[in-house]
């Protein structure tokens, strides 16, 4: 493995058994990935990707996984024991890790001897992150059954950061934060250390795109891209997307003529309501069926008065869309499972191919 590696997992599987007439999860398909030390990683993925099991993994919380190993630092766990990784790892899970008759003050520094920091520092490293979380003065000494749910989720932070961990597993660490605590835990996990690797799961894209170095987005317990929040946009955005809105009663088939002799064959119909259309575009990038930004604001501002249209948008798809698209795969896989359900393939044998990622 290479030296700039800290945390890999290799064809990583892990199939829940059958419960009664359900059949077997296969909730991670052959998973091979690396995360770069020093780097903020995004695992992203709907409900029931597999994205939980696979940090259940890492912290041993769900051992031994169907197959695959799991090194950090190059060390197998497996052969090294969890000891191995729990001197190096801080944990946020989405269950807030929490004592309710311990304040927000002794969580820290319990976990903080647990990590071994040495006792000298650890009341200085306390209560800098009690300010940085905003939990510094009274709130501080409060029980933690006091506490609403986003003090909750800022203190279960606190635990993964004290003790500069090398790696930090974050599974939705800003859920049910307030927007204002939001920015306080996005520049906490930006200012961690340069050794540290975080390894993070959210639902926000927003939160994606502010703190992820690189990402992927995990589907049907498979990866489906990999790569930085800019490339996954470019290559998975699929060019640009046009809106248009006509006046009362125009049909909309006057304007798909239009896109297809004046702008570009490759141009498809994504949406149609009463009033409004949606256009998929392909890049502009000068391939094949390639159009200039130029060009389609000219022939638009050129033919709206005749196709009947009052107003138009031209904008590139976001992470967000991106996202939605992958999401729309597993629901679907959904949906045709409830439709007709049978019993999945053994985990190993014929199954799926490993998703191998390029570290």
């Amino acid at each position: 493995m290479p030296l700039f590696v800290l945390l890999c997992y290799q064809n990583l599987r892990h199939t829940y058994p059958a419960k009664g007439s359900a059949a077997p999860v296969r909730a991670v398909r052959g998973i091979s990935l690396g995360i770069r030390r020093g780097e903020c990683f995004g695992l992203l993925g709907p409900n029931g990707a597999g994205k939980t099991t696979t940090l259940s993994i890492l912290t041993g919380e769900l051992w031994p996984p169907t197959s695959g190993k799991v090194l950090v630092g190059g060390e197998d766990v497996s052969e090294a024991g969890f000891r191995v990784l729990y001197r190096r790892l801080g944990n946020c899970p989405q269950v807030d890790p929490l004592w309710e008759d311990l304040s927000g003050r002794q969580h820290l520094f319990f976990h903080g001897r647990v990590k071994g920091v040495p006792e000298a520092a650890l009341k200085t490293e306390v209560e800098h992150l009690l300010r940085c979380l905003g939990l510094s003065g009274a709130d501080a000494n409060k029980k933690a059954k006091k506490y609403s749910g986003g003090m909750r989720r800022k203190l279960s932070v606190g635990i993964a950061l004290v003790g500069r961990s090398e790696v930090l597993l974050l599974d939705e660490p800003s859920a049910a934060v307030d927007a204002a605590a939001k920015r306080y835990l996005w520049q906490m996990i930006k200012s961690r250390g340069a050794h540290q690797t975080a390894l993070l799961t959210t639902h926000s894209m927003e939160e994606a795109e502010a703190l992820c170095d690189r990402l992927t987005i995990q589907v049907l317990g498979r990866l489906r891209c990999l790569g930085s929040p800019m490339h996954i946009r470019n290559k998975f955005g699929q060019g640009y997307q046009l809106e248009l809105f006509f006046k009362a009663g125009v049909s909309t088939e006057a304007a798909t003529r239009f896109m297809d002799e004046r702008l570009s064959k490759r141009a498809v119909l994504a949406e149609v309501h009463p009033g409004r259309c949606l256009y998929q575009l392909p890049p502009v990038d000068g391939g094949p069926g390639y159009m200039g930004l130029a060009q389609v604001f000219t022939e638009l501002s050129q033919a709206r008065h005749t196709l009947g249209v009052t107003e138009y948008s031209l904008w590139r798809p976001s992470l967000e869309q991106v996202f939605l698209r992958f999401a729309r795969e597993q629901q679907a896989a959904d949906d045709a499972s409830a439709e007709q359900p049978a019993p999945e393939a053994p985990c190993s044998g014929a199954a799926a191919p490993p998703q191998e990622a390029a570290v």
